[in-house]
């Protein structure tokens, strides 16, 4: 209550400013960078709550086309700012080889990104760690990109990390990286029978943290639970997965490879053939529970454009039983049978098309029994690589919150 008023202040809803998550609801790859390009333009920030360089972010418009690994792709949005937020995982080196390559690409970002001092730095010997992990597990290995993530996350759930904050003091930055390579030292040492390579470490990442200074503010996000608007998914048309682990709608060879050419299912960072499967509805609707989605996007539907009949997965039996729930464990998900609903295709190029009711019949078709299975609105289609081959429904969720 004001006391000079002696009432309660209220905030209405046109005063609250709009912000809206969005999440890939599949195993990643799903077009997360191209969507949050498009959705850029109606707000005032973009950010990146969570994860590492491993990620790349394809933009294409203009004809030019832009990869981007820790930077927001909304920093491609001239006047929108684009903040890396305390839960991602910053490798430096990294950091200021993307920020080198917007430069030349003619993209200023001087004022408009922004770093969060909590966030924890990747260093060397993460990456070190990383890589004789998954070697050690032999053929269970991840697939990982080997880029010291993982093992920086595990180091801030320790509370042993080094944060940007540290980083940028240049005081006791030296003392925190002694301690920490003492520890690490003394692990590897008992675990593989030699000390990690760490000359020179101090004075590069030094060197390093004068190149980003300028970007480093105490921000976290700080956008409360009831301060959102919405939750946008984003999912193929399809299904990709990279590495190893259980993939239970994954194509056969030939299919595969066909899609995989189609929609250039190659890691924008490491060049790797995604796996390539059918729409996984069973797995979808596990993510949308779990995250509370409001609008579905669908990306590269364009991929299906010469598709005779589409395969779509419902369901799972396991053991010949219907599964009810999404199991927990990967030995239960690597031994499952989906269950496929298959659709007529509509070998018709969708890409140019601006609006839903364009799309040939069999492609709403497609995308009307994804919302009915899932009960969720379809708020945007992509149709293509580029920034302008998008849809977006009128009357949905999602075009009201642009």
């Amino acid at each position: 209550m004001r006391p000079d008023e002696g009432r309660v202040a209220r905030v209405t809803d046109r005063q609250r400013t709009k912000a809206i998550v969005v999440v890939g609801a599949q195993w990643g790859d799903e077009g997360k960078g191209k969507v949050v390009d498009y959705l850029a333009s109606s707000f005032e920030y973009t950010a990146r709550y969570a994860g590492g360089h491993n990620a790349g972010h394809t933009v294409i418009f203009d004809g030019r086309r832009f990869v981007l690994q820790l930077i927001p792709s909304g920093i491609l949005r001239p006047e929108k700012k684009a903040v890396i937020g305390a839960g991602t995982v910053v490798d430096p080196a990294a950091l200021v080889a993307e920020l080198d390559n917007l430069k030349k690409s003619g993209v200023e970002v001087r004022g408009r990104l922004f770093l969060s001092n909590r966030a924890h730095v990747i260093f060397p010997y993460h990456r070190e760690m990383d890589k004789a992990a998954e070697a050690a597990r032999g053929a269970a290995k991840i697939g990982t990109t080997s880029r010291g993530i993982g093992p920086a996350y595990e180091d801030k759930m320790a509370r042993r990390g080094i944060r940007v904050c540290d980083l940028v003091d240049t005081e006791r930055f030296a003392e925190k990286l002694e301690r920490v390579i003492t520890e690490k030292n003394a692990i590897s040492q008992a675990t593989y029978g030699h000390p990690l390579e760490t000359a020179g470490l101090l004075e590069q990442y030094l060197e390093l943290a004068a190149h980003i200074r300028g970007l480093v503010v105490d921000t976290g996000l700080g956008v409360a639970p009831t301060r959102l608007t919405g939750v946008v998914g984003v999912t193929k048309a399809y299904t990709t997965r990279v590495g190893s682990g259980p993939f239970p709608t994954e194509m056969p060879d030939l299919d595969a490879e066909a899609v995989r050419e189609r929609g250039k299912e190659f890691g924008a960072v490491t060049g790797r053939p995604r796996r390539c499967g059918w729409l996984d509805l069973f797995e979808l609707r596990f993510a949308k529970m779990l995250n509370g989605i409001d609008s579905l996007v669908v990306t590269k539907l364009d991929v299906f454009d010469a598709q005779h009949e589409i395969k779509v997965c419902t369901g799972y039996r396991y053991k010949g039983q219907p599964l009810g729930e999404m199991p927990a464990d990967v030995e239960t998900l690597g031994q499952v049978e989906p269950e496929y609903k298959t659709l007529p295709g509509w070998q018709k190029p969708t890409p140019g098309i601006r609006d839903v009711m364009d799309l040939p019949l069999a492609a709403r078709d497609y995308l009307n029994f994804i919302s009915d299975q899932l009960q969720v609105e379809i708020g945007m289609i992509s149709s293509g690589p580029e920034r302008d081959a998008t849809i977006v429904p009128r009357g949905t969720k999602l075009a009201s919150w642009l």
